[in-house]
């Protein structure tokens, strides 16, 4: 079994009980898993990705907008 990515496999022997009625488990002696540091994220998104979508999606919302607007304003006037 590999390890999470950021923590080492303990090759030790963990003794545990399972009681099958609530499957609930039981271990013996505590252990912590260890860290040997974790990997950076990677970027995801933000600058140019996320105004390149306000752009594309606000151009098309702002035109709708305005040309709604004007529709409504000509009923008005004609």
């Amino acid at each position: 079994m590999q390890a999470p990515s950021g923590y080492v496999t303990d090759e030790k022997e963990h003794e545990f009980k399972t009681d099958p009625l609530t499957r609930r488990y039981e271990f013996s002696d505590a252990f912590v898993n260890k860290e040997f540091g974790a990997r950076p994220l990677p970027p995801t998104g933000g600058g140019p990705a996320r105004d390149l979508l306000l752009i594309t999606g606000g151009l098309p919302l702002a035109g709708s907008s305005v040309s709604a607007l004007m529709k409504r304003r000509r009923q008005r006037l004609g």
